[in-house]
């Protein structure tokens, strides 16, 4: 959406959310030392464009290739960045002794749907190009993300079931409460969409700076995984807080990837708001927090 097809209310709207978001990394905690970090420039089909990201390489045994996790972050699909999820990066990359790339995708409604998914794709592609050369094992990639960034995941692993052709593959996805339905008419939705996070407007705002036309998109599952076939795809760990509106839609989804024979951990996490684990280390939610970090762990160690 070009910002002259904006209105006003609707920029200053944005631009109130990604000032209140980075505003919120103190409340993050302290930024745990991991092993090494790479700032690395992703390069795009259009030459004058690249992809931002920091590699975050946990401490560990460098001697052995590790699991790789590419994180998307979250933020309603218009506000996060690198640093808003910085801390989160590096507790995921200490937990499981992993490589972890994070990765500035473009945002809306600058950059409509499907713009930040293409760059979550090249991301994925240049993990699975040049990530050896790091210390990464090229067969244990997997895809993360927390809110927006969870639906970006399940969107993608979905897109590279379908395409055929395509040299990346994922060998796990880790879904932290994503919304994945095109609709908010959930119970969930109905009983805590008026008082927490993401609200009901919240959500609908959103929605609107992310799609152009959502009668068009309603039905992709690349912008709503819910909507998709889920048959063949990788294992997948759900997470959610029981005062999350979006907890319903998570239930759903994974129950339709039982139904498809999908290897699925799926937890509800009691009295804990959306975007908990982002800030696990917050004490309203370390307990929760840490619970989820380890459930996370002992997820992929069985994926082993």
């Amino acid at each position: 959406m070009e910002k002259n097809k904006m209105s006003v209310t609707d920029r200053q709207i944005v631009e109130t959310m990604r000032k209140d978001y980075r505003n919120m990394i103190p409340l993050a905690g302290i930024k745990d030392e991991v092993a090494h970090i790479h700032e690395i420039n992703i390069p795009t089909e259009d030459p004058n464009r690249i992809i931002g990201s920091k590699l975050f390489i946990g401490l560990g045994n460098e001697d052995e290739k590790r699991p790789v996790i590419l994180f998307i972050h979250g933020g309603g699909f218009v506000s996060g960045d690198l640093d808003t999820h910085e801390v989160l990066s590096r507790g995921l990359a200490n937990h499981n002794q992993a490589l972890v790339l994070s990765i500035d995708y473009r945002l809306a409604p600058e950059h409509q749907f499907p713009a930040g998914f293409d760059d979550c794709y090249t991301a994925l592609l240049w993990i699975k190009e040049h990530i050896g050369g790091y210390g990464g094992d090229v067969d244990k990639i997997l895809v993360a993300g927390d809110s927006a960034g969870a639906t970006l995941s399940a969107s993608l692993v979905q897109y590279l079931r379908d395409k055929k052709e395509s040299k990346a593959t994922v060998w796990a996805q880790l879904l932290f409460y994503p919304s994945l339905s095109p609709y908010m008419n959930t119970e969930s939705f109905k009983v805590l969409g008026d008082k927490y996070f993401p609200t009901l407007d919240v959500a609908k705002f959103v929605r609107k700076m992310y799609i152009e036309n959502f009668e068009k998109e309603a039905t992709n599952p690349y912008a709503f995984p819910l909507v998709g076939a889920v048959d063949n795809l990788p294992p997948a760990l759900i997470v959610v807080g029981s005062l999350d509106p979006l907890k319903d839609e998570c239930r759903d989804y994974a129950d339709k990837l039982k139904e498809a024979q999908v290897p699925v951990f799926f937890k509800e996490y009691t009295g804990v708001e959306h975007g908990f684990i982002q800030f696990f280390k917050q004490d309203v939610n370390s307990q929760q927090g840490a619970e989820a970090m380890k459930d996370i762990s002992d997820f992929i160690q069985k994926l082993t």
